[in-house]
């Protein structure tokens, strides 16, 4: 499994963050959430963060910040606007060096010269009356597969150490954990939290407490889910977290029901069922097969023909929830009507259609031990709430989350003087009255761990 997972995340992930790939989607950051769009903690040890900033032509306007954040570049004259900050890509934050110790809650608000629309980042310090503050600074951004990500990372730690950057990516390559190590590539360090052998000469860098990594733009296509890059330093008792940033990456994928205005009137909602995997599309827009884009911009474009008319539309904002932009059609050229979506059920085919009892038969086509799950077998209840998923089988339950047609599950149970636990990625694709797919999957039974791959179908 570990050889499968590798080969994928070195295609998936380590191609597009180490080696630049260039796709033909190359477009700054721009505007993709509803609401905050960033939450910043900041510490002793971290002081400052960068910040990526949505595309914007003019730049922005600091409508509010917190007296106890400093800027970079400083608020100034930008384009007749006072207080304006230029059309950077990216923002560096940090606690102004007045700050008393202390717990700070603050909010920035930016909003673009160009457009008026505003964005939003919640800002938390956690200043310790001390030198030996063990506090995570965090960063959680929002995007979607749309987008590019300008990753730039300067830590300054504030403290000379040992440290390793370690990234993961659970729905990718649920369980593992890789280091980026100097000669510029990533390397395996752990596997559902088993160190490899050689972990511990797996850093970054030794006796530092600044690092610095430029990645460059990185196209988001195909890396649906969480991006998880951490900064641990080794310590006496093991490595301590420094700082974990949070890449929560949408994609269009979802049961959605779609409102559009026309000339001031708002018309009833119709059903859209789009699949994105891997920057390909499938799916019907109102009963209409789409076919779906990335604009220069950052949109999704969303296109179809009704059989008298083309339609576009253009996705400009999107969360785990809503959608909403601007639709235009072949009738009327040049004019934009406004349009909003809201999420009904998750990613094809999780829909509420396969919720229900399923007959499954499975096989194992690999395992480290002679212990299997068995959780393919007989029947199984399957139960989907929004992004949730439930599967029951007699008196076992796997709960998980949904990305695309992949769920990551983990449950406990005990099969006579057995107690296992189990965590799973499972693919599954359906087809009328069956499902089927693969699940990779770890057994934890005492001192006892294996692995294996399952093939498994169900019927009803």
């Amino acid at each position: 499994m570990v050889d499968f997972v590798m080969k994928r995340l070195v295609f998936s992930l380590a191609v597009l963050l180490l080696l630049g790939f260039s796709w033909a989607f190359n477009q700054a950051m721009a505007a993709s959430i509803i609401g905050s769009s960033a939450r910043i903690t900041l510490t002793n040890m971290i002081s400052s963060q960068w910040l990526p900033l949505p595309a914007s032509n003019r730049g922005w306007k600091v409508m509010y910040s917190p007296s106890w954040l400093a800027l970079n570049p400083s608020p100034s004259t930008v384009d007749g606007e006072d207080n304006s900050i230029p059309p950077v890509s990216e923002l560096l934050i940090a606690l102004a060096s007045s700050v008393d110790p202390g717990h700070y809650l603050g909010r920035l608000v930016l909003k673009d010269l160009e457009t008026d629309q505003d964005w939003e980042a919640d800002i938390t310090a956690l200043i310790e009356d001390t030198t030996e503050n063990q506090d995570v600074a965090q960063a959680i951004f929002f995007t979607n597969t749309a987008q590019d990500l300008d990753l730039n990372m300067d830590i300054r730690t504030g403290r000379t150490g040992k440290y390793f950057l370690l990234m993961e990516h659970p729905q990718l390559a649920p369980g593992l954990k890789f280091a980026y190590v100097p000669q510029g590539k990533l390397v395996l360090f752990s596997n559902y939290g088993f160190p490899v052998a050689n972990a511990d000469d797996l850093y970054l860098a030794d006796d530092v407490s600044t690092l610095w990594l430029d990645l460059g733009q990185i196209p988001l296509v195909g890396l649906e889910g969480t991006l998880k890059i951490e900064v641990d330093q080794s310590t006496s008792t093991g490595l301590v977290p420094r700082q974990e940033t949070y890449f929560n990456i949408l994609s269009l994928s979802g049961d959605w029901m779609v409102s559009d205005t026309y000339k001031g009137d708002t018309y009833p909602e119709y059903h859209a069922i789009i699949h994105e995997g891997y920057g390909l599309f499938s799916g019907e827009w109102n009963g209409h097969p789409i076919s779906v884009s990335y604009s220069p911009q950052g949109w999704y474009v969303v296109e179809f023909s009704d059989g008298r008319y083309e339609y576009r539309y253009e996705v400009r904002s999107i969360s785990s929830e809503k959608m909403k932009g601007l639709w235009s059609y072949s009738g009327s050229p040049g004019t934009q009507y406004a349009f909003e979506g809201r999420k009904i059920g998750s990613f094809f085919p999780f829909s509420s259609g396969i919720n229900g009892p399923w007959s499954f038969v499975s096989t194992e086509t690999s395992a480290t031990c002679p212990v299997s799950p068995g959780f393919f077998d007989g029947m199984v209840d399957i139960a989907v709430s929004g992004d949730k998923i439930v599967l029951t089988n007699g008196d076992r339950t796997l709960q998980g989350s949904i990305n695309g047609n992949e769920v990551l599950l983990s449950g406990s149970w005990i099969d006579g003087e057995n107690s296992f636990g189990i965590r799973s990625s499972a693919t599954f694709n359906k087809e009328g009255n069956e499902v089927y797919g693969t699940a990779r999957w770890t057994v934890v039974s005492g001192e006892l761990s294996c692995e294996g791959s399952t093939v498994f179908e169900g019927q009803r």
